[in-house]
């Protein structure tokens, strides 16, 4: 997301070129990169709704095996 944003600021030579309706560059970012990167697959992912693929990882914190890291 952040050579994607680069990019743009690059070719349209200002910064925050990739912006959403109301200005902010994250959310349209995010959208760009996993909305975006699903329809360029053709695969129905990208968004937390239903019918949407998703990989989805939780991590116990407090694991024995993760101390000191």
């Amino acid at each position: 997301m952040r050579w994607l944003e680069y990019g743009q600021r690059l070719r349209r030579q200002e910064r925050g070129a990739f912006r959403d309706e109301a200005g902010r560059v994250a959310p349209a970012l995010l959208h760009a990169a996993t909305g975006g990167g699903g329809a360029a697959l053709g695969v129905l992912a990208g968004r937390l709704e239903a019918r949407q693929v998703a990989d989805l990882v939780a991590i116990d914190l407090d694991a024995s095996e993760l101390a000191g890291l």
